[in-house]
């Protein structure tokens, strides 16, 4: 449990100890709990909230002494304190403390009493519903479901239309009806529904998760060597989620479009009509909320005197086409065809050349 709290941004209290914070902000609490009450077996939310960038420096005490959390007693990702099935011993005063780099800050002290069920029916309502959220591929979430009334409600959770099951610890239901969920993949963005029915009603709520992946390479863009006049193509394919945006630098400059540098089939950047001066490093930069990416090429142009005699044609889809003729075992010529092989000498690999007619 202490581990997932902590994956989660909820510090427990040893691993506070280890925390160090530089505040971007002065502490300010936006709410702070106040007196309330719970019957026994039913649960109860105590506010606080504080500034986003401190919630993970946040804890709860009751009389003054560190509150111990547990898969009954959570924290919530805004800071509030869920306590499910309350007993006698939950009763006491509340109160949540900011622990900065060297000092701390305490919100307003809160009475919570505990009655007695007396049995009466108690209409169900949620105390915290699940919002919908954005989280990183492989981290974890806290989807809040505090339910209250009587009879005590049984909470379920729906992934679209199929009752959500625990899994081996990845995927739990925590704190009286909350849902965790580990390790996050792509597989678990979806609708959850949060179900809490008894003898008498049925309520529900639902939440959107949506899991966004960094930007990953699928072709990355290669060196090329070509004369001017030619026509080349950058090619560059990512994937992510959401869908990121794709920009290219060339020597530390945007490349924007126009008649001669053109963005075809997504992000493929294709160079019309090459000059010495388009010579240069090439960048793909891939970017989403998830983070970015990059990955450069250079573009090399070839000087027309060094062909020695090899002759280069455009071809479809600017795949360089190469006609070599040549003499080998005596006087037998042979038609290669080599695509894509040149290296920056024009050495030709023999398994670039493809025999057209041997002759006698």
């Amino acid at each position: 449990m202490s581990q997932f709290l902590q994956s989660h941004g909820v510090p427990t209290h040893s691993h506070r100890e280890a925390l160090q914070y530089c505040p971007h902000s002065i502490p300010r609490f936006v709410s702070q709990p106040s007196p309330t009450s719970v019957h026994i077996g039913d649960s109860q939310v105590m506010a606080c909230e504080v500034n986003f960038d401190l919630v993970p420096f946040t804890h709860w005490e009751k009389d003054k002494e560190a509150l111990e959390l547990s898969d009954r007693l959570i924290q919530l990702p805004s800071g509030a304190l869920v306590i499910s099935n309350a007993s006698q011993t939950d009763a006491g005063l509340y109160r949540c403390v900011v622990e900065n780099v060297g000092s701390s800050k305490s919100s307003d002290e809160a009475p919570l009493q505990t009655i007695p069920e007396t049995g009466g029916e108690r209409k169900l309502e949620f105390l915290v519903q699940p919002a919908s959220v954005a989280k990183l591929l492989g981290s974890g979430v806290l989807l809040p479901c505090v339910v209250s009334g009587y009879p005590a409600p049984h909470i379920r959770w729906m992934f679209g239309e199929k009752v959500l099951e625990e899994s081996d610890g990845r995927v739990e239901v925590v704190g009286g009806g909350s849902l965790q969920i580990s390790n996050i993949t792509e597989e678990d963005a979806g609708i959850y529904t949060c179900v809490a029915e008894n003898s008498n009603t049925t309520i529900e709520t639902q939440a959107q998760l949506t899991v966004q992946v960094p930007p990953q390479f699928v072709k990355r863009p290669v060196n090329i060597y070509a004369h001017e006049s030619m026509d080349i193509i950058f090619e560059c394919e990512v994937s992510g989620s959401p869908a990121p945006t794709v920009k290219w630098v060339k020597n530390g400059d945007a490349v924007i479009p126009s008649d001669y540098f053109k963005i075809i089939k997504e992000h493929n950047l294709q160079v019309l009509g090459l000059v010495t001066s388009d010579e240069g490093f090439y960048q793909c930069l891939a970017e989403n909320d998830a983070g970015n990416i990059q990955s450069s090429a250079q573009l090399i142009i070839l000087d027309h005197g060094a062909d020695h005699g090899v002759e280069v044609e455009r071809a479809p889809h600017l795949q360089r086409l190469l006609v070599l003729n040549a003499t080998v075992r005596g006087s037998i010529p042979i038609l290669g065809t080599l695509a894509a092989c040149l290296s920056p000498h024009f050495s030709l690999p023999i398994s670039c050349l493809k025999t057209v007619d041997e002759g006698q």
